[in-house]
């Protein structure tokens, strides 16, 4: 992997802000999990900075029990937050333009944060790269393991909170990066570090496209289903199994690639599916 030509990747970390970052999600599926928390903590060199984010966020289908059990935070905790896509949008115009952001095996949390901010309408989802801790503290320090807990336990870092809460996680993040920084020379630059280390510590987010699929007239109780939250009974072409109707709740329209597909949430089994809309041969809104 070649490093991408970012100037922010030039600055010293005495000039640079980073964004130390923790979600905690819908699930393990990167492109249909939302966030339900995200929490920040800006550093500069190899201090950490006052300057925090945290909020809860209501996602747009309820969180599965195997994602509670790992974070605890349920649909009772959420049911007063703001959407999902709102917090996402302060989180980027609090962030700013001009940082660089920073997870602990940031794989999921970037790609996660990314299509979260598609959905939200932010428009660059590319400027979400991030210096991944895990890979970087393999690479730097000598631990039992590399888990985060671990590393704040061996660089003294005492949690504050719960872990596995996006604001405890994240303040371990920044603890444990600054360190980083210090031991390595905050007069360098992420560059320098990246070189040094493995340029796969640093984490860039999928391409995907913002473009929203056009529905043909035939599908437009799909298009009056989004706008009024109601679920729809669609009739889904299949070569393999055979034609079969299911009953979900449109959440969004996106393409991969050149397919354009419905993000939908089934009652039935309790879980986010995508469906091609080129073989979706009808559909019927319910009230």
């Amino acid at each position: 992997m070649n490093l991408p030509s970012n100037p922010l990747l030039n600055k010293s970390f005495t000039e640079l802000e980073i964004v130390c970052f923790d979600i905690e999600a819908t699930g393990l599926r990167k492109a249909t999990a939302r966030i339900v928390e995200i929490a920040a903590v800006k550093i500069r060199a190899a201090e950490i900075l006052e300057d925090t984010f945290e909020s809860l966020c209501r996602p747009d289908y309820p969180i599965p029990p195997g994602a509670i059990r790992i974070h605890h935070i349920t649909d009772d905790d959420v049911a007063g937050a703001p959407e999902t896509h709102e917090v996402v949008t302060r989180f980027f115009e609090w962030a700013g333009d001009d940082c660089l952001f920073a997870a602990h095996n940031a794989h999921y949390d970037v790609e996660v944060l990314a299509r979260n901010a598609m959905r939200a309408g932010v428009s660059d989802t590319q400027r979400v790269m991030a210096l991944d801790t895990l890979g970087w503290s393999r690479r730097w320090l000598e631990a039992r393991n590399y888990k985060l807990g671990t590393l704040a336990r061996e660089l003294e870092i005492e949690p504050e909170g719960d872990l596995h809460r996006a604001l405890c996680d994240a303040r371990l993040l920044a603890g444990i990066a600054a360190s980083m920084i210090d031991g390595f020379g905050v007069e360098k630059t992420p560059s320098d570090l990246l070189k040094l280390i493995s340029p796969e510590a640093l984490v860039l987010p999928p391409e995907f496209s913002t473009a929203t699929p056009e529905l043909p007239s035939r599908l437009q109780p799909i298009t009056d289903a989004l706008a009024g939250g109601n679920q729809v009974r669609i009739k889904v072409a299949d070569r393999r199994k055979g034609d079969y109707a299911a009953i979900v709740r449109p959440l969004f329209l996106l393409f991969d690639g050149d397919t354009p597909l419905m993000e939908a949430w089934s009652e039935k089994l309790g879980e986010v599916r995508n469906y091609p809309l080129d073989r979706v041969i009808a559909a019927e809104e319910l009230a």
